[in-house]
């Protein structure tokens, strides 16, 4: 909970929220998640990547 007042976030422009949400998220071990060890080699062959 980031703790801001309704009054505060009307207040601010929508990139000054976004910012700061996606700051705090960051800071606070949010985020995009990894799928794991990544694509398998068959997978990748199948989507036409070599050499990887």
């Amino acid at each position: 909970m980031i703790g801001w007042t309704p009054e505060q976030v009307n207040q601010m422009g929508l990139w000054e929220f976004v910012a700061a949400t996606s700051g705090y998220a960051k800071a606070h071990g949010g985020g995009k998640k990894s799928g794991g060890e990544g694509m398998s080699d068959e997978r990748m062959r199948d989507l036409g990547i070599e050499g990887m």
